[in-house]
């Protein structure tokens, strides 16, 4: 009834056995010689011929009952075979199988968008060795499902055996699973804190543009200067939509229980506040420069009324009063 702790153990037996069989199989000419002198004996009307024929007929039926037992056993280790090379492919998926339990328990998600992407391809090959070991699993299956009707003996180690392999490779399929999910999230919440740079590093560079500038110096500088600054609102205007989309992405990755709810609610604020603080200086400085516009305006038409003056000044402090009707009614007219 030894069948073997395991595969080499079973082939070792099956070895011996088939030795074994060899040397039974030359011994049945000893078993021919018996029935052969017992025949002749049996012919030859031999005083013990009854004692012979049933003396023959007890070594035949130990002999076919050696034969069947022979034929049993061989049988029976062919058949131990097949199930200690299941257990053994079972094994060495599990053990594959628990070789990627440790890649996909990994708590690596990347610090940025490039390692978070170079780690979704990655996962995205294991996947096809997935895919590769899939069928491994299935093949080992359809093995255990025809041992478990073959070997009723054997039914409770192999269906064990074929139990812990499922339940490792479903393990596997759900963390794996689980994984890709977060990699999606990782990637997500990488391109949602990009946005954040670049919406920061754009408020920044707006600012600077319409801070730095100085204060125009004729009208013809403030009205180009205004113009220029309206244009600065037409694409501060046209980026308040991409401020209310990171906004809403936001808070709809909070109202899920992000893991990093605290951090995305603070980049919100803060980006909120760079936003505000970006519209109000640009109304701040929309107002002063329509100031400095209309006070150039007033420099200009004060320095043009001046400047009529002082060439009207002269024409009233002409002390010419004419010495004629007609010269007099001529300064009357061009002082009219």
């Amino acid at each position: 009834e030894d069948y073997g702790t395991d595969l080499e153990h079973v082939q070792i037996m099956q070895q011996k056995f088939d030795d074994f069989c060899r040397d039974l199989q030359a011994s049945e000419e000893r078993v021919n010689n018996v029935n052969t002198m017992a025949h002749v004996l049996s012919s030859s009307g031999h005083g013990e011929s009854a004692a012979i024929t049933r003396r023959g007929e007890e070594i035949n039926a130990m002999w076919l009952e050696v034969k069947d037992l022979a034929a049993a056993r061989q049988e029976a280790l062919a058949g131990a075979k097949q199930v200690h090379t299941f257990v053994r492919n079972a094994d060495d998926a599990i053990e594959w199988i628990q070789e990627k339990d440790m890649i996909v328990s990994s708590e690596d998600y990347g610090h940025d968008l490039e390692s978070v992407q170079a780690l979704i391809v990655k996962h995205e090959g294991f996947e096809q060795d997935l895919a590769a070991i899939s069928n491994q699993v299935e093949s080992i299956t359809s093995v255990a499902e025809r041992l478990l009707t073959q070997f009723p003996d054997a039914q409770e180690h192999i269906h064990s055996k074929h139990e812990e392999m499922v339940q490792s490779w479903n393990r596997l399929l759900e963390k794996a699973q689980a994984r890709k999910q977060r990699l999606a999230v990782a990637e997500d919440l990488q391109i949602y804190f990009n946005d954040y740079r670049e919406l920061t590093a754009w408020c920044s560079k707006m600012m600077a543009l319409i801070t730095t500038e100085e204060l125009a110096k004729d009208v013809t500088s403030a009205d180009a200067q205004i113009r220029k600054h309206t244009e600065h609102k037409a694409e501060i205007d046209t980026r308040l939509k991409d401020f209310a989309k990171f906004n809403q992405k936001g808070q709809a990755m909070i109202s899920k229980g992000h893991f990093l709810s605290d951090e995305i609610q603070e980049k919100i604020t803060h980006l909120d506040k760079s936003r505000d603080n970006l519209v109000q200086t640009w109304q701040q400085r929309s107002v002063l420069y329509l100031q400095n516009q209309d006070l150039l305006k007033l420099k200009r038409d004060m320095d043009q009324l001046d400047t009529w003056l002082t060439y009207r000044e002269p024409v009233l402090r002409d002390p010419e009063v004419g010495d004629s009707i007609d010269a007099v009614e001529e300064l009357l007219r061009k002082h009219e």
